[in-house]
């Protein structure tokens, strides 16, 4: 049974449609971002805490509760409301809080300050990002996309208010590019739960194995690739 984590669903012209990372489907790369054909049936596992979604094209998907993705919440109602759904759009938003909660328990155990801690499902989809500022204090960064005029999609992890922190990065095909990496960024934990992929430091390929947490120490990364007029931590041509 194939998988969609981060998920939501909208109701189209022909019936709803469920968008979401994908897993065990072969025709995709674990983590790649889809979206599915009309879904024809929607079961839902009331003790799982979980949906299984039935398709035009054969296909079925599960979708755990807990894996909602913000964007979308109210065309995700409309589907509830549409196809008698017993779940509450409240409900989700409450186990993915939970689940949130319990990941950042985890990290404030193992990270150390200057430590960022990014969530990736292969190269191209990153899910979310805390940094450890002090001991005992995590904050969650926001985590951008931006497509430059020649397509290629750049990630930006980067808190505007504060400075904390400013980590980008270009995605190629089982690739990472850094491009800018700040000052006090002592190390980047990246948490892969897609296909494997590397990480292209200044002197050497680091990879980054699914399913598994990878440490990347600053000094992997040594050089800026890219000035930008827009950064915290000052290497900009545009900054007085």
């Amino acid at each position: 049974m194939f998988r969609l984590r981060n998920w939501h669903l909208e109701l189209l012209a022909k019936g709803p449609v469920g968008f979401g990372e994908c897993y065990n489907n072969p025709k995709f790369s674990n983590g790649f971002r889809i979206h599915t054909s009309t879904v024809m049936k929607i079961e839902a596992d009331p003790e799982k805490k979980s949906l299984k979604l039935f398709t035009y094209s054969g296909s079925c998907y599960e979708a755990d509760l807990a894996d909602i993705s913000e964007y979308g919440a109210e065309h995700t109602r409309e589907v509830f409301r549409d196809k008698s759904v017993p779940f509450k759009i409240e409900e989700c938003f409450a186990l993915r809080k939970q689940r949130r909660e319990e990941k950042e328990k985890q990290l404030l155990e193992v990270l150390h300050p200057g430590w960022l801690h990014v969530e990736m499902a292969g190269s191209y989809t990153l899910c979310g990002a805390w940094f450890m500022e002090r001991e005992e204090e995590l904050i969650p960064i926001p985590v951008s996309q931006h497509v430059s005029l020649f397509s290629t999609d750049s990630f930006l992890v980067t808190d505007w208010m504060t400075g904390l922190c400013d980590w980008r990065i270009f995605s190629e095909d089982a690739a990472v590019i850094p491009y800018h990496w700040s000052d006090g960024l002592e190390a980047v934990c990246l948490e892969n739960r897609g296909d494997s992929f590397v990480f292209r430091g200044t002197d050497r390929d680091i990879v980054c194995e699914g399913g598994r947490t990878t440490l990347i120490k600053s000094g992997d990364y040594t050089g800026e690739g890219l000035i930008s007029p827009d950064v915290v931590s000052g290497k900009s041509v545009l900054k007085l």
